[in-house]
């Protein structure tokens, strides 16, 4: 529900920044404006990043004071480390350059970031999340990052696999990703060995069922006598294991995999009518729902929230299986645990997401030119491998046959080989998830339709009541 939240705070605080930059005269060049900016600032970029080491690419020093750049970010954890490491790199690198870095905490960042477009001072870079980043386009506040790439020679829709751009309607590029991440199922091999349950199927082009992921989820689940909920006496109040937890919030795959979706959209991304009601849709809630109350695999989502974190639980054997995001993958690691990684289950087709936090320029920068290096550099899988970790790359040249073998052997023993199988491919053949792609999804989905799901989930309210009160106060966005 954060994700909702956060939305709904940059979407007001979006109106109050305009009109207070507008107000003082501060505010940026509209778009119209940008491209000739955007020529004039960078055409000494393209010498400088042709000869750039491997690593980092060096800007030559014009003045004795260095040029301060800023970078804002909600990451943290292992990925915060490893960007402060890449940071102090190319500082010493780049002498002329000092980068003051920002890690936000995810439930105050566009608060912050917003009080500093109102003051004029937003960072030069910073991350953003694509349907947001429109909005700021849209008010003149990031810049078109085609031009700027095309001056250095790198047609951007060429360059990068299509699910790492934000594209407006009007094909302007106004974020990058720094890298791409899916959603995948984590199996526990530990407890997967002990109980002796067959590991799942690892083709991510080939995923397994969904019946045949709740019936290893019922394997996996054992009451403090070990018995399985398919067994008499089974006490589903006192579990040893769990097969796995409910996603309540990554699920847009299994929707796509039942060709459903939240909403139906037109070619502006807006949405036209409430598709998650349709029959497909109900039938994903539904299977979701009997995880915890018909299928007794997960616990229930107020004992969930008792619950350690997923490395703990895995750790502690608690757990067979996880939905979560690739980007998980270097706790485990970090932790020595040598975990499985699975495509999720389908229901009439395969279905992967692909997508990553995206990064813009702000307008308000004052060293385009030297914000410009950064940014191209900091968001290049082969400048910055061992930031990229996190991540699959962006590069479509990457994923050429033994390219992304490469890439990987690079980074030596990170990538184990479930993961060096399933995850490349399902980027790489992913889709982009609705709350990416849809302008009216924060104020449909994140503020109407998770709130009512809430009770579905907690066992409050069955699916047709639930249904119901859904398609009611949803229907006057679709006037």
């Amino acid at each position: 529900m954060f994700k909702s939240q956060r939305f709904t705070k940059l979407i007001i605080a979006i109106i109050f920044a305009t009109a207070l930059l507008t107000a003082c005269g501060q505010a940026a060049a509209p778009p119209a404006t940008k491209s000739a900016q955007q020529t004039t600032a960078v055409q000494t970029t393209a010498a400088t990043t042709a000869a750039a080491p491997a690593t980092t690419t060096t800007i030559a020093a014009e003045t004795s004071a260095p040029i301060v750049l800023g970078y804002s970010t909600w990451n943290g954890g292992q990925i915060q480390k490893d960007e402060e490491a890449w940071f102090e790199q190319y500082m010493i690198d780049n002498p002329n350059v000092k980068i003051n870095t920002q890690f936000i905490t995810t439930g105050d960042y566009w608060t912050v970031i917003n009080t500093l477009i109102a003051a004029g001072e937003c960072p030069d870079m910073f991350f953003t999340s694509t349907p947001l980043t429109e909005p700021l386009w849209e008010n003149g506040l990031v810049y078109d990052l085609y031009p700027l790439y095309k001056d250095i020679g790198i047609d951007m829709f060429e360059e990068f696999v299509d699910t790492t751009l934000d594209v407006t309607p009007g094909k302007n590029v106004i974020a990058l990703t720094h890298g791409l991440t899916t959603i995948i199922i984590y199996y526990n091999l530990e407890l997967f060995d002990e109980l002796g349950v067959e590991y799942p199927p690892r083709d991510p082009m080939n995923p397994w069922t969904w019946d045949d992921f709740v019936q290893t989820a019922k394997l996996l689940t054992r009451d403090m006598k070990g018995n399985t909920p398919d067994d008499p006496g089974f006490d589903p109040n006192n579990i040893k294991s769990y097969g796995t937890l409910l996603p309540t919030f990554w699920y847009q795959d299994l929707l796509q995999s039942n060709n459903a979706s939240f909403l139906h959209l037109d070619e502006n991304r807006r949405a036209t009518g409430l598709a998650l009601t349709e029959p497909n849709g109900r039938h994903v809630l539904e299977s979701l729902n009997n995880l915890i109350f018909v299928d007794r695999v997960a616990p229930s989502i107020a004992f969930a929230k008792s619950l350690p974190s997923t490395v703990a639980m895995f750790q502690n054997k608690q757990v067979g299986m996880v939905f979560s995001g690739a980007w998980l993958y270097s706790e485990f690691y970090v932790e020595g645990i040598d975990v499985g990684l699975a495509p999720p289950p389908m229901f009439q087709k395969r279905a992967s997401l692909s997508w990553g936090s995206a990064y813009s320029i702000s307008t308000q920068t004052k060293h385009l030119k030297e914000a410009f290096a950064l940014y191209s550099t900091f968001l290049d899988p082969e400048k910055n491998p061992d930031l990229n970790k996190n991540m699959l790359p962006s590069k479509k040249s990457m994923y050429q046959p033994g390219a992304i073998e490469l890439w990987m052997d690079a980074l030596g023993d990170f990538f184990n080989e479930d993961y060096r199988r399933v995850v490349p491919p399902m980027v790489l053949n992913g889709f982009m998830g609705e709350w990416l792609t849809t302008r009216d999804y924060t104020p449909i989905v994140g503020q109407v339709i998770f709130p009512i799901l809430d009770t579905y989930w907690l066992g409050e309210a069955d699916l047709d009541t639930v249904c119901k009160e859904i398609e009611a106060a949803t229907k006057d966005f679709f006037k």
